[in-house]
């Protein structure tokens, strides 16, 4: 039962877990199964692939039963990240470019849990800035840092907001975005912080500092639900996680309200 603010945490956790498991919601067979969205973003990366450069095959190498963390529902499908995502890291801005005002930069620092902290920033002048279109980043775009992409208080990642705009992806910190929309941006987010991911990565050591990589995670094995199943993962998710919410909301009264009757006792009993 829920009754501290560390088992509502897990609660969380657990409901994460259940949503990308496909143990939420319900299969609908109207739903487009996911094959058809593994074509498409298969279809997507070799139209994209670069000239003189093979495009990538589809699936990239086979999941291996090892890897499969449970057994798929109906019109799931197993994959690589490789094969439903892109990855872009971020471009290794010189400091000296670095001014007071301008477009901001984001760098690990500003990438907390689910949003975006510009209290210590670094910008270049928006003339530099056009120059790096490439890494200019869009509303919606997830991002994770790649240095000590985990700390206490869990995974280091964020959804871009257009309040965030303009900025450019600093060398570090990465965008994660799917191949032919075939991955709903809060269902992604979702599985990013759920187990199945976090307990997935090693962050190494590199002069003392864990990282990961994006060749890493992209290699990793993905359970691809049908899109509109996501969806609805993604609303179910967002409510019950309001209800955890909620739920320490007053445990934090409850805990106040119990500290201030006590005082008053006490004052009461020494006076």
């Amino acid at each position: 039962m829920a009754t501290t603010e560390t088992s509502i945490d897990a609660l969380k956790q657990t409901v994460l877990q259940l949503g990308v498991m496909g143990r939420l919601v319900s299969q609908l067979s109207s739903d487009e199964p996911a094959a058809a969205l593994l074509d498409r973003a298969t279809r997507a990366q070799q139209l994209q692939a670069k000239p003189g450069r093979s495009a990538k095959s589809s699936p990239s190498s086979e999941v291996s039963e090892a890897e499969k963390f449970f057994d798929l529902p109906a019109g799931w499908v197993w994959t690589r990240k490789s094969n439903v995502l892109h990855f872009l890291n971020g471009y290794a801005f010189k400091s000296e470019w670095f001014k007071p005002e301008g477009t901001r930069l984001l760098r690990n620092v500003n990438v907390g849990h689910g949003s975006i902290d510009w209290k210590e920033s670094a910008s270049i002048s928006p003339v530099q800035a056009a120059e790096f279109g490439e890494f200019e980043l869009q509303a919606n775009d997830v991002v994770l840092t790649l240095d000590r992409p985990i700390i206490s208080t869990g995974l280091k990642t964020a959804i871009v907001k257009e309040s965030d705009l303009p900025c450019l992806l600093l060398q570090r910190v990465a965008k994660i975005s799917a191949s032919a929309d075939c991955i709903a941006t809060g269902y992604l987010f979702i599985w990013l912080n759920s187990r199945f991911f976090t307990e997935s990565i090693d962050p190494g050591r590199s002069n003392g500092v864990p990282h990961i990589s994006t060749t890493q995670v992209a290699k990793m094995a993905f359970a691809l639900p049908p899109l509109a199943e996501q969806r609805r993962v993604v609303a179910k998710v967002d409510e019950l996680l309001t209800v955890c919410d909620h739920l320490k909301l007053r445990l934090t009264q409850a805990r106040q309200h119990h500290e201030h009757l006590a005082s008053v006792l006490v004052e009461q009993a020494v006076a």
